[in-house]
């Protein structure tokens, strides 16, 4: 049996068109040994969309960052240059050198010099946007040829959503027995947004180590992902990289008598490529390795602002007011967020909630934004943040089992009573929209 993670099948999103078109022909050569745990399917549906914008937003953002790059050079030199003319005229009286440097050193001779380097810049980052951009805006714009493709390649092979009861008891026993005492996989998932959203490798794997179990023997299950995080591998010692946990391999022959291997994708298409002379080019193996290596380093996620990136960087006033308008938030909530107070976080808060809630457009340029202001969790994130009692019965629903951040406490108790509830209402609806359990389109009826 062959489970791909989640990441594997996003990244099908990430490749070039050429790329993408051989991944999904050597899968159908796989085909009918390919096996999708239901939380694969849910979240490779659910997030679909944040990697087409992300990538989206990410290549149409280089264009912006060359242009500021080159606007900044000449900052850095114009200021040089007067600090230079200031000495001159301060200590030499040397105005005759001050007009020389006025001549030899300005904005058109640097733009003369600069400009064949600024355009040809501007014209690698187009081709490679449009490299990209075209399957992607089609993507967005209408049906997804990608997701029917992998459907057609999974066909019924899709696990089962679970049971209301069976998921509670699954999460229940990830975040408060596995997790705490660091058992792979997941744990470096604790303290994400809700117990449901940290539980999500946990349930995976579980669900593969059931699925496996029902098979005859010998039973192998081979899963190819390019997550190494330190809940699937062990740290790497002098003299020998990194390993998957032993743990999994003990629970995986413990609990369905079957044989696990992992895998990294750049690996497994190139065993598809040798041993089922699946017609993978070298160049694609090394676009997969690069787009999970990427991943890897969080190279894509830079683009998205955490908290400390965002305390650090003031949100432009005229995409705060949109996402104030399109939260519908009262006139005091929109003084306060423009103008009431100096907290950057809060006001990223509205920018990234109002684009995750669909209330608005998102431009091609924005950062991704995804700050939480709660988390449904038995711990705190950190020992700043407060109980959910700090906030009154029928206005946040989560006061015995909540953490709330400390600055958005002080932005709802900043705000009139009147009017507090709709922040409340807009957090309840981000946390909703990160936990809610929807079918998994890629089932057939």
């Amino acid at each position: 049996m062959i489970v791909l993670d989640t990441n594997v099948l996003l990244d099908l999103y990430r490749y070039t068109p050429e790329a993408r078109d051989e991944v999904l022909e050597a899968l159908k050569r796989v085909a009918v040994n390919l096996w999708m745990p239901y939380q694969v399917g849910l979240e490779f549906v659910r997030g679909r969309n944040k990697v087409i914008h992300d990538r989206t937003r990410l290549l149409s953002a280089v264009a912006q960052q060359v242009r500021q790059g080159f606007d900044q050079a000449w900052q850095d030199i114009a200021s040089a240059l007067a600090q230079v003319k200031q000495l001159l005229a301060n200590h030499a009286n040397d105005h005759a050198g001050q007009r020389e440097l006025d001549e030899l050193i300005n904005l058109r001779s640097f733009q003369e010099l600069t400009d064949p380097w600024r355009q040809e810049l501007l014209n690698r980052a187009e081709q490679i946007k449009n490299s990209h951009d075209v399957q992607l805006g089609s993507l967005v714009a209408g049906p997804d040829s990608v997701l029917q493709q992998v459907a057609e390649i999974y066909e019924d092979r899709i696990g089962e959503p679970p049971s209301d009861s069976d998921l509670q008891r699954q999460v229940e026993k990830a975040t408060r027995f596995r997790y705490p005492n660091r058992i792979p996989p997941g744990f470096a998932d604790s303290g994400k947004g809700t117990d449901l959203a940290a539980a999500g490798d946990f349930l995976l794997w579980d669900e593969v180590v059931r699925r496996v179990s029902t098979l005859p023997h010998p039973r192998r299950v081979l899963f190819v992902s390019s997550d190494a995080k330190e809940d699937w591998y062990e740290p790497s010692t002098p003299g020998r990289r990194k390993q998957p946990w032993p743990h999994l391999f003990e629970e995986m022959r413990s609990r369905s008598q079957a044989e696990l291997l992992i895998v990294r994708p750049q690996d497994f298409f190139s065993d598809v490529r040798e041993y089922l002379h699946a017609a993978i080019a070298q160049s694609t193996v090394e676009e997969i390795e690069k787009a999970a290596d990427a991943r890897g380093a969080q190279g894509e996620r830079a683009t998205v602002l955490t908290e400390e990136r965002a305390r650090a960087m003031t949100p432009p006033e005229e995409l705060l007011l949109k996402a104030c308008t399109a939260a519908e938030l009262p006139p005091s909530v929109v003084r306060y967020a423009l103008s009431g107070t100096e907290d950057p976080v809060f006001k990223w808060w509205l920018i990234g909630t109002t684009a995750l809630l669909d209330l608005r457009v998102v431009s091609d340029d924005e950062f991704g934004v995804d700050l939480n202001a709660a988390v449904v969790s038995e711990t705190p994130p950190d020992d700043a943040w407060v109980g959910g009692e700090v906030f009154p019965p029928g206005q946040w629903p989560y006061r015995t089992s909540s953490w709330i951040a400390p600055w958005f406490v002080g932005a709802v108790k900043s705000v009139p009573l009147a009017d507090r509830g709709s922040l409340l209402r807009l957090e309840v609806r981000r946390i909703n929209a990160h936990s809610m359990q929807d079918e998994n389109p890629l089932k057939g009826d």
